[in-house]
């Protein structure tokens, strides 16, 4: 069969692993001829009739998007011929059904029954096809990497998040030594390792995936030989969602601090979690992770938490606990120069929460307005998104007090964004 792989055109830094492991399926298990393509089809695309077409969908905010790649695939294949996976799919399956007639596949791909074969194949434990991706024109930022799970799920049951109903069921173990291995052995080797587990610290084999990790060639030191250059280069460890602060202990941190981390995230939900993000950076900073940030979720509505209810947050609470981390890494920055201690960072990352069902972005929290919520974004702009945690840089974004920075909410967004830039340069 010819078999067509879509992705809607939205941006994204990951590549889509799904239809990577639908790819290896049909093409080692069926032989098929598979074609990938990061939107619609371009001209240098085979001309050929799809006998199956799939289509990948990731943000619910990229709804109108997303159901304009569907009616455009059902415009390539047969009735019944094209498949919905994915994020959205998975989280609105019967919006998706009533909009374009296709009932799609929700949660993770584990049997081929769910797509008519009859070998009851699990296609989520596959190995992802890499050769995909070079028919495409769009770049991922983290494309040379493997991408892979240690473990699957999460347990936590956080009302902001997806993963409880994308993974239900907790997995606390996948080797993930032979995919690796058929990776190099087909695709070749791949600089970077990227693990995209959810809550890899509540697995009771930590010890074993780290070990796993480090004899994998990504210990501390770890290099990789680039074919391009013949120059050996660094090579990292990516934990790419946020680690859970109730579960970092200082055996786990000591056991993180033997591979090549990138950074060391934890997340920093709510101001209530002062103390527990606070106790596990210490953690972190004791073991020698000296690279560390947090993901900052703001503009949320009430939810629980880790088990712990939570109210609505407020900007105040975001400019605090953007000075914690600020005020934290002061004091470590201290020590270090008095221990004579390699450079300490520690990064903020705010993230706008939006509801799991939201078919757009115009979702404002109970204490945020539209003019706050845009204004906050364009000082992230001017930022890159991070927010740097020398006080400096935060004072001169961010101000000096909590008035100062409901004084910048309160300008014209073309006003806030030009303030700040002028603070940033005048330092």
């Amino acid at each position: 069969m010819n078999v067509l792989l879509l992705e809607p055109a939205y941006r994204n830094n990951f590549p889509p692993l799904g239809l990577m492991k639908l790819a290896a399926y049909h093409r080692t298990i069926h032989s098929d001829f598979v074609w990938f393509s990061k939107g619609e089809l371009s001209a240098d695309a085979p001309s050929c009739k799809w006998d199956r077409v799939y289509v990948t969908t990731l943000f619910t905010y990229e709804w109108k998007r997303t159901i304009k790649m569907i009616e455009y695939a059902k415009t390539l294949a047969p009735a019944g011929a094209v498949y919905v996976g994915g994020i959205l799919a998975s989280l609105m399956p019967e919006d998706m059904e009533r909009e374009t007639g296709i009932k799609p596949m929700t949660g993770l791909l584990t049997d081929s029954a769910l797509i008519g074969y009859g070998d009851n194949y699990n296609i989520d434990r596959i190995t992802p096809d890499y050769s995909i991706l070079e028919h495409t024109s769009y770049k991922y930022r983290a494309a040379n990497a493997y991408f892979t799970s240690a473990t699957k799920g999460c347990g936590m049951r956080c009302g902001f998040c997806a993963v409880q109903t994308l993974e239900p069921d907790y997995c606390s173990y996948i080797p993930i030594g032979e995919q690796l291995r058929e990776i190099e052995e087909k695709y070749g080797t791949r600089r970077n390792l990227m693990l995209m587990d959810n809550n890899i610290l509540l697995s009771p084999k930590f010890e074993q995936i780290i070990e796993d990790v480090r004899q994998l060639g990504f210990g501390v030191g770890g290099k990789w030989l680039n074919p391009k250059t013949g120059k050996m280069n660094n090579r990292y460890v990516d934990i790419n969602q946020g680690l859970d602060a109730n579960h970092l202990t200082r055996e786990k941190a000591e056991q993180l601090a033997t591979i090549s981390l990138t950074t060391t995230r934890i997340a920093f939900d709510h101001i209530d979690d002062e103390r527990k993000y606070l106790t596990a950076m210490e953690t972190a900073e004791s073991a020698g992770l000296y690279k560390l940030s947090n993901y900052l979720l703001y503009n949320t509505p009430r939810f629980t938490g880790k088990g712990t209810p939570r109210r609505a947050d407020t900007p105040e609470d975001l400019w605090n606990r953007i000075r914690i981390n600020v005020e934290f890494a002061e004091e470590m920055d201290k020590k270090h120069a008095r221990l004579s201690l390699p450079r300490f960072e520690a990064y903020s990352y705010p993230m706008r929460y939006a509801p799991l069902t939201a078919k757009d972005r115009t979702f404002v929290g109970d204490n945020w307005t539209t003019q706050t919520l845009k204004n906050v974004r364009l000082m992230l702009h001017v930022t890159k998104g991070v927010v740097y945690s020398r006080r400096p840089y935060f004072e001169a974004v961010w101000g000096k007090s909590v008035g100062e920075f409901y004084a910048r909410l309160a300008m014209l967004g073309s006003e806030v964004e030009g303030f700040v830039k002028g603070k940033l340069n005048a330092l």
